[in-house]
Parts: C-alpha cells; sequence; structure tokens
C-alpha cells in the first residue's frame, strides 16, 4: 500500500499509513495492507521478522496475501500468510475485518503489532485494545481466538508495529485526516531504533 491517503468504497473508510526503515537500512521490514469487497473491508499491519531485505521479503509475502482476502475471516487470513511465509524469516500481523452492512469488526493479532480502536462518542469506552496471541506467523503459529467489536461512523482503527511505544494509542487525539493522525504517532512515540508504521483507518459507513 502506498503511504497515502485514499477514500474509498462510497467514502466508508480512510487510511494512511506512515513509515520509516530501521536505521542504515533502505528496506522497509514493516507493510500495510487495506482493502474492500463486496461489503467488507481488511486492514492489517504486518512486521517482518527484524529488519532489511529479509524482514522486508516476509512482509511482502504477507502483504501479497492479504491483498486478495478482504472477504475472509481473521483466522483464515493468518493461517493462509503461514503458508505462504514457511520459506522466510516469518512476521508478526495483525489484522482487522469490517463488516460495512453490519458494522462490526473481527480483529485478530499474532506477535507485537499493536492496535486500538479508538471510538468516536460517547457513551462507549473510548479505546480498546487487540488481544494479541504469541507466536511468529510463518513458523510458530498459536490457537487463534478472534475479538468482534461494534464500529460507528468516526471510529479510528489504529496499528502500530513495534518500532513504535506501545502508549500510542492509549490517549489518541482523534482530530485531522488519517494522514495527521498517522505522521503525528510516528513524530510523538516511533522509537528510532527499528522499522517502525502506524496505520490510521477512520470508519465512515452510516449505520
Amino acid at each position: 500500500m502506498s503511504p497515502s491517503a485514499v477514500t474509498s468504497m462510497n467514502a466508508a473508510l480512510e487510511w494512511h499509513a506512515a513509515s520509516t526503515p530501521a536505521p542504515g537500512e533502505t528496506a522497509l521490514g514493516d507493510w500495510a495492507v487495506v482493502s474492500i469487497t463486496d461489503g467488507r473491508a481488511l486492514a492489517a499491519a504486518v512486521d517482518g521478522l527484524g529488519h532489511g531485505t529479509q524482514a522486508a521479503a516476509a512482509a511482502k509475502a504477507a502483504a501479497s496475501v492479504l491483498e486478495r482476502s478482504a472477504g475472509k475471516d481473521p483466522a483464515a487470513i493468518i493461517l493462509d500468510c503461514h503458508r505462504a511465509l514457511r520459506d522466510t524469516r516469518g512476521a508478526a500481523l495483525s489484522v482487522a475485518s469490517i463488516d460495512l452492512r453490519e458494522h462490526e469488526m473481527t480483529w485478530l493479532g499474532v506477535g507485537n503489532v499493536e492496535a486500538r480502536l479508538v471510538h468516536g462518542a460517547e457513551p462507549v469506552p473510548p479505546v480498546e485494545s487487540l488481544l494479541l496471541h504469541a507466536g511468529i506467523v510463518g513458523h510458530e503459529l498459536p490457537r487463534l481466538s478472534a475479538q468482534t467489536e461494534r464500529i460507528a461512523r468516526g471510529d479510528v482503527l489504529l496499528f502500530g508495529t513495534d518500532g513504535v511505544r506501545r502508549e500510542f494509542g492509549d490517549s489518541l487525539e482523534l482530530s485531522g485526516s488519517c494522514r495527521e493522525i498517522a505522521e503525528r504517532t510516528m513524530q510523538q512515540y516511533a522509537l528510532g531504533s527499528d522499522d517502525a508504521l502506524v496505520l490510521a483507518v477512520r470508519y465512515l459507513a452510516r449505520g
């Protein structure tokens, strides 16, 4: 996915990815994918293990699977990625599948790609966190158990790889475009010692 904000599917989503490689590297081992098909959307962030060209190869292998998986459930998507990454060093991966008709999101993560759902309106809890499963996609896959959340217009889904401090979504400011949110989060929370990626996705579908 190119690092540019895009509005698609009758303005159902807006998204932007901000990223930077590890110091001294030109290859980026973190990757973001957003795709929409037949009333469903998929948003995902991949972190190839380590950094450099081998991490980039693992992330791109996962991305090639994710780009054609918007109609699948997250557990099936991660299993497909697991098979595709067996000959790579593996990756951490968090995936969210959004039903644009039912306004529900099912998300699942293996490894250390953090994700937050930040609600744009009360009285629902302002921030929900994805429960991550220990493992490595491509090598050590745990038993997969997804979570399902209601999602409403104005909610923001935010992913951050391990080059971004974990507290990035705890007090997120939702003002501005997804480009502004992603780039502001990178500026404030990137560690500066590893590949880093922030993916911001705003839900725009009306209930």
